[in-house]
């Protein structure tokens, strides 16, 4: 039967746990740190939509505008227009309305007739937009005369990086087209009235007719400043015009300040190290402990055998055990101390993963509180590990006199022990009568037995309908062979030689029940330390009986 060393363990085991740890704990730092970055994309896609529902609702708003005044015209001229009543109604869409520049009646030849307000066809800044409309190329016309709906002419530029464009209407009175409406927008004051300062201090924005930049208020960079290499597109329709608006978070957005949680980092990392390094001085010195004990048991064993023979080296033999007594108190204390501070550290790491779940709490996302709850799990296996472990060392001495009595008050003992795992699991338990006397150390039977009956407890399986453990002995070429039998999952053959192993589990019962893997490792040591033998039989799904004499 193949062992493994606690030499390997201490090579592999410590390793394992700090790649555990340290993952856990990179994967919580990383997942705060990438938080920023995921609000800053949803503030810029909401920021993106916010913008391009005002224009889109602000440029309807004044094609309705300039619908109706179209409407008011006809409906109440004649064949020729009335000056004062355009200026009257072009102030009034001025004032009330926002987002165009110049209002304009043009003749059927499209020469201005009147426009508004009336001082920009001299004095004005806005004259360069007059200017620019009044040289528009004759075609535009003459789609126009084709087209009796409203039509939005491409985006001119003028007064250097300004860019306007203009939406013509053709009045038809009596089926005959006796002018044309014409409002000339300014994309920059199409902005402004936006009233996005708020955006515009964190973001950088343009609009794009095409490949051609309209509007942006970035100081330089213009179309190519993508310096964080993150930028959101959304389309603006309105009346047959499509933009393309780019939203760009500005540096200091972007910036990442170093990690206020990179303590938090730190810290685990350390205490993942520390762990780790005890961890693998405990392995240390229980593969030291498990190396003289064992030789020193041997050598007491022989000496025993020749003592009627041998009777000049007692006095030898005597001093041997006295060396070894000493030994093992201080292997004890050594023991003791060792798992004290492992203690320690995990009660430090789960009041630390606790302080974080109290103080940070309400800013620690989900995932974050589920690794936390990793890192708990992992320090109560911990500690359920050393226990084991600490245990598995004691095994090796005897230190209760050994003595003789019945095998049924160690039955009777060890279910006391047990009792509390059968509640509401309806399990029957079967006690052979008259079972034979025993000699040996009562407490590690009792212990040995218990180890038995708790797993045999566990793997019995909760849908089955009649759960049954059964204890007794029998006569075997001339020897007591006590056993253990229960009728749960069972186990397959080709596992008997490693279920006695330390930290071997079955790949199928995994799931059924917790534990370290070292229970049977100690039954296999107590029963040999009294000098018998154990074995299983079992078959998948009809139960497992353990065997064993003293």
């Amino acid at each position: 039967m193949r062992k493994i060393s606690i030499s390997g363990l201490k090579k592999i085991l410590p390793v394992i746990l700090f790649c555990l740890f340290v993952s856990g704990s990179y994967i919580c730092w990383n997942i705060q740190n990438n938080h920023k970055h995921e609000l800053i994309l949803g503030y810029m896609k909401s920021s993106a939509e916010q913008i391009r529902i005002c224009i889109e609702d602000l440029m309807k708003t004044n094609m309705a505008v300039m619908a109706i005044f179209a409407n008011r015209l006809i409906e109440k001229s004649s064949a020729y227009f009335s000056r004062d009543l355009f200026m009257q109604l072009a102030g009034a869409s001025y004032k009330h309305f926002s987002g165009f520049s110049i209002i304009s009646m043009l003749d059927r030849k499209g020469v201005i007739k009147w426009i508004y307000p009336e001082n920009d066809i001299s004095g004005n800044s806005d004259n360069q937009l007059i200017l620019l409309f009044q040289d528009y190329e004759q075609n535009f016309f003459d789609k126009m005369g084709k087209n009796p709906e409203l039509l939005v002419a491409s985006c001119k530029a003028f007064d250097k990086e300004k860019f306007a464009f203009e939406a013509s209407r053709p009045l038809i009175h009596n089926g005959e087209i006796i002018g044309y409406l014409n409002f000339v927008f300014e994309v920059s004051r199409i902005m402004e009235n936006c009233k996005f300062d708020d955006l515009f201090n964190d973001f950088y924005i343009g609009l794009y007719e095409g490949k051609q930049l309209v509007y942006t208020n970035m100081q330089k960079g213009g179309a190519d400043h993508h310096e964080n290499g993150i930028h959101f597109i959304r389309d603006v329709n309105f009346s047959g015009k499509t933009w393309q608006l780019l939203v760009e978070p500005k540096r200091y957005v972007c910036s990442t300040p170093v990690p206020t949680n990179f303590l938090f980092l730190i810290l685990a990392l350390t205490a993942s190290a520390a762990i780790s390094f005890m961890l693998y001085l405990l392995l240390q010195r229980i593969e030291m402990y498990q190396a003289a004990t064992n030789n020193l048991i041997q050598e007491a064993g022989k000496r025993k055998k020749i003592e009627e023979t041998l009777k000049l080296n007692e006095e030898k033999l005597e001093s041997l055990v006295d060396q070894l007594e000493g030994k093992n108190k201080e292997l004890e204390a050594f023991a003791f101390m060792v798992s004290h501070d492992l203690k320690n550290s995990i009660f430090t790491i789960t009041g630390f993963a606790d302080a974080l779940r109290e103080d940070f709490g309400d800013l620690l996302s989900e995932k974050s509180r589920q690794y936390i709850g990793y890192i708990d799990n992992a320090a109560e296996k911990m500690t359920l590990l050393i226990n084991d472990l600490l245990e598995l060392s004691r095994v090796g001495r005897l230190t209760g006199r050994k003595k003789k009595f019945n095998f049924e008050s160690v039955v009777n003992e060890a279910l006391q022990e047990i009792i509390h795992r059968m509640e509401g699991r309806d399990i029957e338990i079967k006690i052979q009568e008259n079972l034979p006397d025993v000699f040996g150390d009562k407490k590690r039977l009792i212990q040995m037995l218990e180890n038995l009956l708790g797993n045999a407890i566990k793997y019995i399986g909760k849908e089955n309908p009649a759960p049954c453990i059964e204890i007794g002995a029998e006569q075997q070429s001339g020897e007591n062979v006590f056993f253990v039998k229960d009728n749960g999952v069972g186990i397959k053959k080709e596992f008997f030689a490693i279920i006695f192993q330390v930290f071997k589990r079955l790949p199928s019962t995994k799931k059924l029940a917790g534990g370290s893997g070292i229970g049977l490792a100690i039954v296999k040591r107590i029963v040999e330390l009294h000098g018998g033998r154990i074995w299983v039989s079992s078959e998948t799904g009809k139960g497992t009986t353990f065997f064993f004499t003293l």
